[in-house]
């Protein structure tokens, strides 16, 4: 219904609004994070390419296959993921070695039924966007806010009755821009098993992003 859209659009402008105010206060608030989630890590986990989700295909539905763990931190740090854990498991600090010298950090908050992501980028970190996971009453995803330098966008999940992931509907825009570009990923397993996802857009175009 009419009303019905017209709650959901309201909920979703104030969920992008609140992102764009935490942009601004956490812009320049890199060293107090760092310094604070530095503190926190209690094990430290590598691997070659990305391997832990924070939320559930957050790599995959980016088109990343899984990784491998490292037994140890390696000489060579260029192209490793460090994964940092608190002392309840949780994953609250992820740096990705670029090179040497550079690295993207993202520090993760774990509040009520929320995850936010602050993700910094380059040899002077600087804030590329903050992430909202919002968590339903059984702890699945129910929806996806990310605001950032560029733009901002808007993912909701739909689940089956077995709490498998079937479709996350996309709406992106840029701040330069007065429309959504809007797609679909369509999730597919075999066995249990994510085997693909396809991403389809609204003008019949699609394409496999993922598959095994």
């Amino acid at each position: 219904t009419k009303i019905k859209k017209y709650k959901i659009l309201m909920k979703e402008n104030i969920k992008i609004q609140q992102l764009e105010k935490d942009f601004q206060d956490y812009e320049k608030s890199f060293g107090f994070l760092f310094n604070e989630y530095i503190e926190r890590v209690k094990r430290t986990v590598y691997s070659k390419g990305w391997y832990y989700n924070i939320y559930p295909f957050e790599n995959e539905i980016d088109g990343f296959r899984k990784g491998r763990l490292l037994k140890n931190k390696p000489a060579k740090i260029n192209k490793i993921m460090e994964y940092g854990f608190d002392n309840d498991g949780r994953i609250i600090l992820v740096i990705e070695h670029i090179t040497p010298e550079i690295c993207n950090y993202s520090f993760v908050s774990y509040i009520d039924s929320k995850i936010t992501i602050y993700k910094y980028v380059g040899g002077i970190p600087l804030l590329q966007n903050i992430t909202m996971v919002v968590l339903s009453k059984t702890e699945l995803i129910d929806a996806l806010y990310n605001f950032g330098k560029y733009g901002y966008r808007i993912d909701t999940y739909f689940c089956n009755s077995s709490d498998e992931i079937l479709n996350v509907h996309r709406k992106a825009k840029e701040h330069t821009s007065n429309q959504f570009i809007e797609c679909d990923f369509l999730f597919k397993y075999n066995d249990g098993e994510l085997s693909t996802i396809e991403q389809s857009y609204t003008n019949g175009y699609s394409k496999i992003i993922y598959s095994i």
